[in-house]
C-alpha cells in the first residue's frame, strides 16, 4: 500500500470546516466553516482571495460551471450565490449589482446535498423535503429599465400577491408587470400626486398629493376610486396604509406652521382618527397586524399608537437627525428606522426600545425596504449605494451582503416584490438630459421549474 504525503494546507483559522470544492479549471478553492463565512483560496500559490461573511452556517458550499460564482446552502433550504472573488477583490465591496447576486429558496427544509452538472451546468440540489431539483444558472437580461422620456416617475410599490407594481408619474397612477414592463391598467388621472404606498393583503392602493388629496382605488372592486382631503394647506408627500387597507396615514413634511403633519383617516367614511396627532412628521408604517402605527416626530422622536384605539403607547428619542423611513418586520417582531445619521436603527416591539444600529452607511438613508420573507433588509441613501443586508434566520441579527452602485444614477426607493423574485428601484439620474427619475426592475432571487421529478 503505497504511502500519502501532505501537499498543502491551509489555516481556516482553527474552525470546523463543513464542505469544500474546488472550481472546474482548479484555479480555486473554497471552503465553508462554522465561523459563518466562506473562504477562497487562488492556486497555485493558495493566496486568500476572499472571505464572504455569513449569519447562518453554510451546509454545502460549490462552485458554478464556469467558476464565476460560489454558492452556498443553509439550513433553511436557501441557497445564495455570490462572485466568485477570482479577481482578487472582496465580494462585499460596491459594485454595480449582476446576475452572479442573488438567493433563493430552494426547498422547504435543510438542503442535504449540492451538485453541479459540468456538462449542463445546471445546480442539483437534495434536501429533507424529499425533493430533487434541478436549478438553471444561465440567465438573460436581469435587468430592465421603465423611463418615460418626458416624465419623472414619482414613486412606485410591488403589489403584495403578485408580480405587478404601481408607479406615478405625478399625472397618472397605472399598475405595471415587472416580467414585461408593460402597463397592465390605468387605475387614474390626477394633478401633482407625490407618493404611493399598497396595502399588505393587496387590496388597496393610495396615492396622495398637494392640496391635501388623497386617493384610493379598491383593487379588489375594479379599482374603484375614492377621494378625500386633509386640507387644503396639507400637502400629501408620504402615505401609508394599514395591512387591511381600512386606515391611511398622510405626512406633510412642510406643514411646521399648524404643527400637523400627520393625519390618519378611515378609508371609508374619510373620518380622521382626532387622538393620532404629531408635528415634524416624516414617516409612518403600520405594523402587518394593524394594532400599532409607528411614526416619526419633532427632535427626532419616534412614537407608537394603538392604531384601533389611538392611545400613545410609546414616545422616545431616536436618531440624531430626522428620521425618513420606517419599515415592520413581516411577522411584526421588529421595526427597522433611518435618517439623516446615516443609521438603521432596529427596535423592539415588545417594548419599543432600541436593540442596536446597522452602521456603514456613507450618506443621510432615505429609504428601507424588507423582503417578504424577512431575510434581506434594502437601505438606500441619498446620493448614494444601496445595500442588501442578509437577517439570521432565527435571530435579530443583520449583515451587510452587498452594496450596490448605480452611479451616475441613485437610488430613491426599494420595493421588492412577495415572492421575493423581483426588486425594483427610483433611481435619480442626474446626468440625463430628459426625465431624470425611472424605475429599474431587476431579478433579486428566481426559481426554475424542476427538470428532476419530486
Amino acid at each position: 500500500m503505497g504511502s500519502r504525503v501532505t501537499l498543502h494546507s491551509v489555516s481556516a483559522s482553527g474552525q470546523p470546516v463543513v464542505s469544500i470544492d474546488f472550481s472546474a479549471d482548479g484555479r480555486l478553492f473554497a471552503a465553508g466553516t462554522n465561523a459563518h463565512d466562506i473562504r477562497i483560496w487562488r492556486l497555485p500559490d493558495w493566496t486568500l482571495v476572499d472571505k464572504i461573511e455569513l449569519l447562518d452556517n453554510p451546509h454545502g458550499v460549490i462552485f458554478s460551471a464556469d467558476g464565476q460564482s460560489v454558492l452556498a446552502c443553509d439550513s433553511a433550504g436557501t441557497i445564495r450565490m455570490w462572485p466568485s472573488g477570482s479577481s482578487g477583490l472582496l465580494s462585499k465591496q460596491a459594485a454595480p449589482i449582476s446576475k452572479t447576486h442573488h438567493s433563493w429558496k430552494a426547498h422547504s427544509d435543510e438542503i442535504y446535498k449540492m451538485i453541479i452538472c459540468r456538462s449542463t451546468g445546471e445546480l442539483i440540489t437534495a434536501g429533507r423535503d424529499g425533493v430533487v431539483t434541478a436549478w438553471s444558472l444561465h440567465r438573460g437580461e436581469w435587468f430592465k429599465d421603465l423611463r418615460d422620456l418626458h416624465a419623472d416617475t414619482e414613486d412606485f410599490q410591488f403589489i403584495p400577491g403578485s408580480r405587478r407594481f404601481a408607479l406615478t408619474n405625478g399625472q397618472t397612477i397605472s399598475i405595471w408587470d415587472a416580467n414585461s414592463l408593460l402597463q397592465a391598467r390605468l387605475l387614474g388621472r390626477a394633478e401633482s400626486i407625490r407618493c404611493l404606498d399598497v396595502s399588505l393583503d393587496g387590496s388597496t392602493v393610495a396615492a396622495g398629493g398637494l392640496a391635501g388629496a388623497i386617493r384610493l382605488y379598491d383593487l379588489n372592486d375594479d379599482g374603484r376610486e375614492t377621494q378625500w382631503n386633509v386640507g387644503r394647506s396639507f400637502n400629501v408627500y408620504r402615505v401609508a396604509l394599514s395591512p387591511d387597507g381600512r386606515l391611511v396615514a398622510a405626512i406633510d413634511r412642510y406643514n411646521s406652521e399648524k404643527r400637523d403633519d400627520l393625519s390618519v383617516l378611515n378609508t371609508k367614511t374619510g373620518k380622521r382618527l382626532e387622538r393620532i396627532r404629531l408635528a415634524a412628521c416624516n414617516s409612518a408604517a403600520f405594523s402587518p397586524d394593524g394594532k400599532w402605527l409607528f411614526a416619526s416626530g419633532p427632535s427626532t422622536v419616534v412614537v407608537v399608537w394603538n392604531a384601533q384605539t389611538g392611545e400613545k403607547i410609546s414616545d422616545r428619542s431616536g436618531h440624531a437627525s430626522s428620521i425618513n423611513c420606517i419599515q415592520f418586520a413581516p411577522l411584526g417582531r421588529w421595526v427597522a428606522t433611518a435618517g439623516d445619521d446615516r443609521l438603521v436603527k432596529i427596535w423592539s416591539s415588545v417594548d419599543w426600545h432600541c436593540q442596536f444600529d446597522l452602521e456603514g452607511a456613507r450618506r443621510p438613508l432615505c429609504s428601507l425596504c424588507l423582503s417578504a420573507d424577512g431575510r434581506t433588509l434594502a437601505s438606500c441613501g441619498r446620493g448614494g449605494v444601496l445595500t442588501f443586508w442578509h437577517a439570521a434566520q432565527h435571530e435579530d441579527l443583520f449583515q451587510p451582503m452587498i452594496d450596490v452602485d448605480f452611479s451616475p444614477a441613485y437610488p430613491e426607493r426599494i420595493s421588492f416584490s412577495s415572492d421575493g423574485c423581483f426588486a425594483g428601484c427610483l433611481l435619480n439620474d442626474p446626468s440625463s438630459t430628459s426625465a431624470k427619475r425611472f424605475v429599474r426592475i431587476f431579478q433579486w432571487r428566481f426559481e426554475a421549474n424542476p427538470s428532476a421529478a419530486n
